[in-house]
């Protein structure tokens, strides 16, 4: 007879001044279809006259409800880590709703495939009324370009993933330095040891409003730029980096481009430095005559800082053609 797999997950909602969506996230969250659950509620210091205290108190032991000073959605992510008791863990942010069936998906998924990857989903947006906006697809992402996708296009939402506690044992937590990009960094690092397996199901609602902590962090666009470019620099050094045969300086090159749609524009301007700087190494004559007419490079060509540089790679590039 067959093993049964029924793991137990934690479903993990830190929370900060949570009275305005926290009832519906941990109310998807005790309504999952899979039964071997636990729900832990993380109070990150709350200052909202106790309103987030007292809603967490209402579902009494139906939850395991912890309050800490404030440190971070970082801090409480890692204190509910130490404290679970599941083998899987699965973030729910306050704000975000689960579909019933979530969790048994996944589980599901897990019992027919390598029980130690990680796993992820498309998710749909939903506004303030919890009206869904439009869903959101990954695209079709093998798992070995992965981390090319989190490099680049970025899709990945952290309340869609499962991720067995042993993950973090053996490679470590959330940096609570960070205050907006801690999971991204954190899925980089797992990325180069774990496989990252796509569910093309919606499983997640995700809620976009004005006091997310994309809008109300000051330092998130910092932050986000600083992400890109450590990105773009670990998986240089580490060898991690897709290159085309083309050559590197085509593939920073195109990186560029990703991250200025984005609005990335300093990790922008890092990628096509880096694209010019393998561009000399390479001798590109072929990509440098190519360059005019790629349309978004136009903007970095027009910044003083890269003139120079490209007028300098010009003259050396022709140099060593002749």
């Amino acid at each position: 007879m067959m093993e049964q797999f029924y793991p137990k997950v934690s479903i993990v909602i830190p929370v900060y001044n949570g009275s305005d969506y926290m009832r519906e996230a941990i109310d998807s969250a005790l309504g999952q279809t899979y039964g071997n659950i636990e729900v832990i509620v993380v109070n990150d210091g709350s200052s909202d006259g106790g309103l987030t205290h007292e809603i967490a108190l209402s579902y009494g032991g139906n939850i395991r409800y912890f309050a800490k000073e404030n440190g971070g959605v970082a801090s409480a992510l890692n204190f509910a880590i130490r404290m679970m008791d599941g083998e899987y863990f699965s973030w729910l942010s306050h704000d975000d709703i689960y579909y019933p069936n979530k969790i048994e998906t996944q589980i599901g998924y897990l019992a027919e495939h390598d029980r130690n990857a990680i796993l992820y989903s498309d998710f749909e947006l939903i506004d303030c009324l919890s009206k869904v906006i439009k869903p959101v697809n990954a695209g079709e992402i093998p798992p070995e370009q992965f981390l090319y996708n989190l490099i680049t296009i970025g899709h990945l939402n952290g309340c869609t993933l499962l991720v067995p506690k042993r993950c973090f044992e053996e490679t470590g937590f959330f940096d609570e330095s960070l205050r907006s990009t801690q999971d991204y960094a954190l899925w980089f690092t797992f990325a180069q040891k774990y496989r990252f397996e796509q569910i093309r199901k919606v499983l997640v609602k995700y809620r976009t409003h004005s006091n997310q902590g994309s809008y109300v962090i000051p330092t998130h666009s910092q932050e986000v730029n600083d992400l890109h470019i450590w990105f773009l620099e670990e998986a240089s050094e580490r060898g991690l980096l897709p290159i085309p045969d083309e050559g590197a300086s085509r593939f920073f090159l195109e990186v560029a481009g990703i991250y200025k749609k984005r609005g990335i524009y300093r990790a922008a301007d890092y990628s096509c430095s880096m694209a010019l700087r393998h561009m000399r190494d390479e001798g590109g004559l072929a990509l440098l005559r190519e360059l005019p007419r790629v349309a978004y490079l136009k903007y970095y060509f027009r910044k003083k800082q890269f003139k120079s540089y490209l007028r300098e790679l010009r003259r050396s590039t022709v140099r060593r053609s002749l």
